[in-house]
């Protein structure tokens, strides 16, 4: 198993191209640290004392900065602590200005 200390026995995880533990997630070998490529707000975060943190994404912290919630009405976009990246709205300036060029 993965113990922390990148000696992988692989009863959980994965060993990664670099030859480190890895998240093994859908059939993928992913880096500690790489970002879920579907969801900008998840990562692969080994946890020794976590088991399911080798096999499943875990969420970044609260305040992350995270790139854009999809929603032009919001900005300042940062992780909300549970996988989803979410922005200050301020859809009543942006309803002002909309169809302004």
């Amino acid at each position: 198993e993965c113990d922390g200390t990148n000696t992988c026995k692989l009863t959980r995880g994965c060993v990664t191209s670099a030859s480190v533990c890895g998240c093994s997630i859908g059939g993928v070998c992913y880096n500690n640290g790489d970002e879920n490529p579907s969801k900008e707000c998840q990562h692969c975060q080994l946890d020794p004392n976590k088991d399911s943190s080798f096999s499943s994404w875990t969420n970044k912290v609260i305040n992350t900065k995270c790139t854009d919630d999809g929603d032009l009405c919001t900005r300042d976009e940062e992780c909300d602590g549970a996988g989803s990246c979410v922005g200050i709205d301020f859809r009543k300036e942006c309803e002002d200005h909309v169809g302004d060029d």
